[in-house]
């Protein structure tokens, strides 16, 4: 005998009235970094092309990959420049960031910057420092647990290990301000590069996931995070919805801030909820902490008490992050 599939009306209603309880958004959160750069340091240049001599038809010490030898070795570590640009150039740390103009690509020197040279890009750019990329190395990882099978003919590239060098110089006083050497290493799907025409390509991409971590590192930068928002029940609740989708958080906010105060303990539980999300979007920690403190004492649930140590872990690296932004 066959079983009934059918859902009952009854319990239709109330998987409708559950999934409609919240909704999943996304904000953008600023993150620190890990190195703490000099406050003056707000305008930076990044040297347009990498610091490294070349040898044609080979990538770094990944010595098995063969490489066209007409290709531009250079043009796939731009990948580096291109994560890290990617990275600083929206982040509130600094006033401005630029690549340096193309016409001063002319003044590397067998790798290296004179100082005329880096007085000249910085004055045209009105910059306080150039940050440049001496060194980068890419080889096979050591270890590697990939489950491909790869033919004897190849070597293994599905997890690549990769160095980088970065100074930043600082004009007219002629002074190193930083130096940095990162290391990590990208997992790469290895079927890729089986094909000969994906290598370039997988190989600047390779550069670009360095550089964005490198930059990632070096200052405060948006991520975004998921969270949850009640939306419903109640009529309340889905008019400041509705006010959050036309980015009216303030209006939203008004209304959570009444809802709060409800002798219904759940209503005002997700009323409290949501204000810990509103102030943590206007990055307001210290009073999203306190609202999710109070969420959870009106109602401790999974939700609450997961947000709360998300809201106390950022604001306990709230100083960092104050440090770096310090002179914005």
């Amino acid at each position: 005998m066959l079983k009934n599939t059918a859902i009952p009306a009854s319990f239709l209603f109330l998987l409708i009235v559950v999934a409609s309880c919240y909704s999943k958004v996304t904000i953008s959160v600023l993150e620190p970094g890990t190195y703490i750069l000099p406050s003056s340091l707000q305008k930076v240049t990044i040297y347009s092309i990498p610091g490294m001599q070349s040898t044609p038809g080979l990538f770094d010490s990944l010595t098995d990959l063969y490489i066209d030898r007409e290709t531009d070795i250079n043009n796939i570590r731009q990948g580096y420049l291109d994560g890290l640009y990617e990275i600083m150039s929206v982040s509130p740390r600094f006033r401005k960031v630029v690549l340096s103009d193309s016409v001063f690509d002319e003044l590397l020197s067998y790798g290296n910057l004179t100082w005329n040279a880096v007085d000249r890009i910085c004055r045209h750019d009105t910059s306080d420092a150039l940050l440049f990329l001496s060194k980068a190395v890419s080889y096979p990882a050591r270890q590697n647990n990939s489950s491909f099978t790869w033919p004897q003919e190849y070597v293994d590239l599905s997890q690549i290990q990769n160095i980088s060098k970065w100074m930043i110089f600082s004009p007219v006083t002629h002074q190193q301000v930083a130096s940095y050497t990162y290391s990590d290493t990208v997992s790469v799907a290895p079927e890729l590069f089986l094909d000969p025409e994906n290598i370039e390509y997988v190989l600047y991409q390779n550069c670009y996931v360095m550089g964005r971590a490198f930059g990632e590192k070096l200052c405060p930068h948006w991520n975004d995070a998921g969270r949850i928002m009640y939306v419903g029940p109640g009529r309340e609740l889905r008019k400041a919805m509705a006010f959050v989708a036309d980015d009216r958080w303030v209006d939203a906010g008004a209304i959570w801030d009444q809802l709060s105060e409800s002798q219904n303990r759940k209503q005002a539980y997700f009323a409290a909820f949501n204000l810990a999300l509103a102030y943590e979007r206007d990055d307001v920690l210290d009073q999203a902490v306190l609202w999710i403190a109070y969420a959870d004492s009106l109602r401790p649930t999974a939700a609450s008490s997961a947000y709360k140590k998300v809201l106390e872990g950022r604001l306990r690296v709230k100083p960092l992050l104050d440090e770096q932004m310090a002179g914005n």
